[in-house]
């Protein structure tokens, strides 16, 4: 009787297995050997696993039908850590922003206040990777970490790996740049006798604004009061414990999130991410994502990512909008592949045409020059290359197409009711009955609720 062995190796050449398919008991028939035989024939010279093939039992697999053993096994490459920031001052690593986590309502006004000469942070290096080897005995290289993404802004200082304060002030954290602003407070509401404010730094109002004002900070603005018909603008956050009640000209506008109560009749627009308490009414917000805890009636909500609500629309049918942006990053990449695959197609085209005279020359002459026949076999490679190239742009782009708007959706826990319209590109949907409980998005060039 014949052996009959198989070892597969996986694609990332980490691991072999071995299957037994059939075997003779002759005494001259020396298993073991045939299978290091077969590692050598497939240069398998790593990780090979001794006990394993050791304690195969020939009686007892005969008995059994053929399965996979592993002989074989690499060493995995280890990554490097990326590196962090270790906190040392209070709440500080709470304002590290983090778009994909929802802050504490409750905890919007905690910014920390420091002392001159105190340490915000320390900076921990990214560690470099460990590489592995897989089984034909090759490298495998690993990467390493990523440096901590910080930036060191105003009235901050950078020794030996730690951060350090310049003055006495509060911590703000804008595009990842670690500042301390000095701070303007307003001890109760914004009157004649303070006027509008345009301050460097953090601004703090402990009452209410009422209408007809404007304050302008390069840091932070938080409002321990309710914000009337006013103009908000600042370089990092806005922080609101009351509501935003906007009938003419009151507009709210944050580098960074901006987080109140509720909403009415507002123009609120935020780079980073809008939440509210309880309620948006009639208003227009811009953000990269919104998150109202309570119901959402009227006005128009333009959005990049996602869209979170109790509630959207009413009883009464208020019209509501709904608009998701197109990924500007995802555009970008779209626009500079499309571009990439018309200059190959050009270049394809120019290819095309040398290839044509040349076989109109040989056509004629009967035969080409050395140098003709070298440049013939290079614009042969060239175009092969070129193709490979053009379909794997082609792949990458169809794919981007169908990440387009894929990812953006809206998310209600209660009720959509009707003439609530969602925008996501060029496809648009108004609601025509009471939904509960659903996610909305776009799925297969179609605007699509599924039940949550």
């Amino acid at each position: 009787m014949t052996s009959s062995i198989e070892i597969t190796i996986t694609k990332d050449k980490m691991k072999a297995y071995l299957t037994i398919h059939s075997f003779s008991l002759d005494n001259d028939i020396n298993l073991l050997a045939e299978i290091r035989k077969i590692l050598v024939e497939k240069n398998i010279s790593f990780g090979i696993l001794p006990d394993v093939l050791s304690s195969i039992d020939i009686g007892a697999e005969q008995e059994k039908q053929p399965k996979k053993i592993k002989i074989a096994e690499g060493v995995h490459p280890v990554n490097g850590k990326d590196g962090y920031l270790i906190d040392e001052s209070t709440n500080l690593s709470k304002m590290m922003p983090q778009k994909q986590v929802i802050v504490n309502f409750r905890d919007i006004i905690k910014i920390p206040s420091v002392k001159k000469g105190q340490l915000l942070a320390k900076v921990v290096p990214p560690t470099t990777g460990i590489p592995g080897r897989n089984i034909l005995n090759e490298s495998v290289p690993a990467k390493d970490g990523k440096s901590c993404r910080v930036r060191i802004g105003k009235n901050t200082v950078l020794k030996e790996s730690h951060i350090y304060s310049t003055i006495d002030g509060q911590v703000s954290i804008i595009d990842s740049k670690i500042s301390v602003f000095p701070v303007y407070e307003v001890h109760g509401d914004l009157d004649l006798k303070v006027g509008n404010i345009d301050f460097i730094g953090n601004v703090v109002i402990h009452g209410n604004i009422p209408s007809g004002y404007s304050i302008k900070a390069g840091g932070d603005i938080k409002v321990y009061g309710l914000v009337e018909d006013s103009h908000l603008e600042a370089g990092g956050s806005i922080y609101i414990s009351g509501g935003f009640v906007a009938s003419r000209n009151g507009k709210l506008l944050a580098f960074e999130d901006i987080k109140v109560t509720y909403i009415n009749n507002g123009t609120v627009k935020a780079t980073g991410n809008i939440e509210v308490e309880s309620y948006i009414l009639q208003s227009y917000c811009h953000a990269n994502s919104i998150v109202c805890n309570g119901t959402i009636i009227g006005g128009i909500l333009n959005v990049n990512s996602s869209l979170r609500a109790n509630e959207i629309g009413n009883q009464s049918h208020t019209k509501t909008e709904i608009i998701f942006n197109e990924n500007e990053e995802l555009m970008t990449k779209m626009n500079h592949i499309e571009s990439n695959i018309s200059i190959i197609n050009q270049d394809l085209s120019k290819l095309q045409t040398i290839v044509q005279a040349l076989a109109i020359k040989y056509k004629s002459n009967g035969k080409l020059s050395e140098e003709e026949l070298t440049l013939l076999k290079r614009q042969k490679i060239t175009e092969t290359t070129l193709n490979e190239e053009l379909k794997t742009l082609s792949l990458e782009l169809e794919e981007l197409h169908c990440k387009k708007n894929g990812d953006a959706s809206c998310i209600v826990n209660r009720f959509v009711y009707p003439n609530v319209q969602f925008t996501f590109g060029k496809y648009k949907k108004t609601t025509q009955y009471v939904s509960e409980n659903v996610k909305i998005g776009l799925l297969n060039k179609e605007i699509c609720e599924v039940p949550l």
